[in-house]
């Protein structure tokens, strides 16, 4: 049976891979995806053979697998999700002696692992940015394994383990019901997650053993999941002038005849707006160019429809500003898909004047040497900045030192720092060519030597804009 699951389960992935071709040509949207859930699963018994034994919790479990969807009408349409799913129960249990005496109760459970199919009628309502659904239909379910664990010396007449492998009283297929809601949510034109609520109740009798009471399951569960819009893309080709015929209509009145629609551009005839973007088949196929039967031509994030009409960018360009930033995600976090100024926010920079210096204040270096330590981090990383996001401007790095020591050591040890800041930002990308590293020793004092907090202030790392 195992192998049997493992077989239908790939087969059915196959054909759901295989088909998306077939669905795309026919014009109806197809959407595949994963999801996963837990299941609080139970069991409904009639008298046993003690009827002390009942259910009393419910059995937490997972479950997980894929999903396909087939567009019909409207809000409607086709969902299914072949899955892994775990069921059975939690129950009292009479643990008996080889003679079949009762000796006193224990916690059991039946452990149930299917391999489920359910079809499903779903009505999904578009006009909501979440996008709430309801569902329902039937599920028909194959057994994977099936144990029972009891605590005990002696289990459905076999003893020396707590817990049995009951495949063999259990039937291989169950057929139920399945009633849900849920919600979508559209993080781009061909991505959804979802997150719905279910119910489900078994129509038939799990167990084939006569010594387990006749048991119908039943559960609730919670799924989420992704959905991955796979509608197959036509070239757009030009509309041709069809032969006068008796076909030559434009039922859904959307300017292109019936027979284009067909023919060439595999679209609905009986839907304007077959890929259900906000444009019709005609002004997609005659006026902006795009494609009739994908709702997101650039796969920029945003339809078609929404970029025409409502922030007025390009259908065919990804980029509209071409500020490096696609129109959807813009759009999505507030910034103009039509300006390519905001699409990169500049990082902090320092405020550079030509022929002006400014003190990088915060350069910290260890004593007598030309080592930067860790704690000049922050303002080395504005320095960055400033040059690598304003390419033209060039710099003269000055170092300075106070009046301790001999001149000419105070000469080299300052110039040695200003080239420990050229290299720092030479070695983060910044041409060589716009930075000039100039040692001044003490010879440009900005405070008095006589104190230590004067000696700090002309122990310092200048910029000069030179152009």
């Amino acid at each position: 049976m195992k192998r049997l699951v493992t077989i239908c389960a790939i087969s059915i992935m196959f054909l759901l891979a295989v088909g998306q071709r077939t669905f795309a040509q026919l014009a109806l949207p197809i959407r595949l995806g994963v999801m996963g859930g837990i299941h609080f699963a139970n069991q409904t018994f009639s008298p046993g053979l003690y009827p002390e034994e009942n259910p009393k919790t419910f059995r937490v479990g997972s479950m997980f697998g894929g999903m396909a969807e087939l567009g019909i009408k409207g809000i409607w349409s086709l969902h299914s999700e072949p899955r892994f799913i775990q069921k059975g129960t939690k129950f009292q249990k009479i643990i008996t002696s080889k003679g079949f005496v009762p000796t006193g109760m224990t916690d059991a459970s039946f452990r149930l692992n299917y391999f489920e199919i359910p079809f499903l009628l779903k009505a999904k309502f578009e006009d909501y940015s979440f996008k709430p659904f309801l569902l329902a239909g039937p599920t028909f379910s194959f057994i994977n394994s099936a144990k029972v664990e009891v605590p005990g010396t002696h289990v459905l007449g076999r003893s020396g383990t707590s817990t049995v492998d009951i495949e063999n009283d259990v039937n291989s297929f169950e057929v139920g019901l399945e009633i849900g809601a849920g919600v979508e949510y559209e993080l781009s034109s061909r991505v959804d997650v979802l997150l719905s609520a279910r119910y489900s109740q078994g129509l038939n009798d799990i167990y084939s053993n006569p010594i387990i009471p006749s048991a119908k399951s039943y559960g609730f569960f919670i799924t989420t999941g992704v959905f991955f819009d796979i509608t197959g893309s036509v070239p757009v080709v030009a509309a041709s002038t069809p032969e006068p015929t008796k076909n030559n209509f434009d039922t859904d009145g959307d300017g292109l005849l019936d027979n284009d629609e067909i023919k060439n551009y595999r679209t609905n005839p009986y839907n304007a707006d077959s890929d259900g973007d906000g444009l019709t088949d005609g002004d997609e196929v005659l006026k902006y160019k795009t494609n009739p039967l994908n709702a997101d031509t650039d796969d920029d994030g945003l339809s078609d429809g929404k970029e025409v009409i409502r922030y007025k960018t390009d259908p065919l360009d990804p980029d509209t500003d071409h500020g490096s930033v696609k129109d959807g995600p813009e759009v999505y976090r507030g910034t103009d898909p039509l300006f390519a100024g905001d699409d990169v926010p500049k990082k902090e920079e320092l405020k550079l004047e030509v022929g002006k210096s400014i003190v990088l204040d915060g350069i910290v270096f260890q004593t007598g040497k030309a080592e930067i330590t860790a704690a000049s981090a922050a303002i080395l990383e504005k320095a960055f900045n400033t040059l690598y996001q304003n390419p033209d401007i060039a710099v003269e790095i000055h170092g300075h030192t106070d009046n301790v020591g001999k001149r000419n050591y105070n000469m080299k040890l300052s110039l040695a720092r200003a080239g420990a800041v050229k290299e720092y930002l030479v070695q983060r990308g910044i041409d060589p060519r716009r930075i000039t590293s100039i040692g001044f020793g003490f010879d440009r004092q900005i405070a008095t030597n006589d104190t230590p907090e004067g000696r700090q202030r002309n122990r310092r790392i200048e910029f000069y804009r030179v152009k």
